[in-house]
């Protein structure tokens, strides 16, 4: 997990529920965050994200389950419509909805603040 948190829903045929998006078996996790604490041009903020791996393989946990910062959840897969095994990872905020308009995704190395250039915060503004 990227973060502390708690398992929010594990979807896939492998569980009994349809997959969604193609992303195949698809694992959400709630985490309660302050945004923008690392991005000098943005005003921090409590905000409840949810971060959604996809096309996975195996999952190591289950809807209700506390996580934490870098524990292993799932495998990497290929299931669903793709070309290789690979993860597909996203970060919402406030829900994750298929099909909701692109400002309801943030960018991971903003929101996590990975981004080493000091101006990068500036770029930006979606916090």
């Amino acid at each position: 997990s990227i973060l502390d948190g708690i398992v929010y829903q594990v979807q896939g045929a492998k569980f009994g529920l349809s997959a969604t998006a193609g992303y195949g078996t698809k694992l959400i996790i709630k985490h309660e965050v302050e945004l923008g604490a690392n991005v000098p041009s943005c005003t921090p903020q409590k905000k409840t994200i949810y971060s959604l791996y996809g096309h996975i393989h195996e999952v190591f946990v289950k809807a209700g389950d506390k996580v934490v910062q870098g524990q292993h959840v799932a495998s990497v897969g290929n299931e669903g419509a793709s070309s290789g095994p690979h993860l597909h990872f996203e970060i919402h905020h406030d829900k994750v909805e298929y099909g909701k308009a692109e400002a309801d995704i943030i960018d991971p190395i903003e929101a996590l603040g990975l981004h080493s250039d000091p101006g990068w915060g500036k770029k930006r503004s979606n916090f």
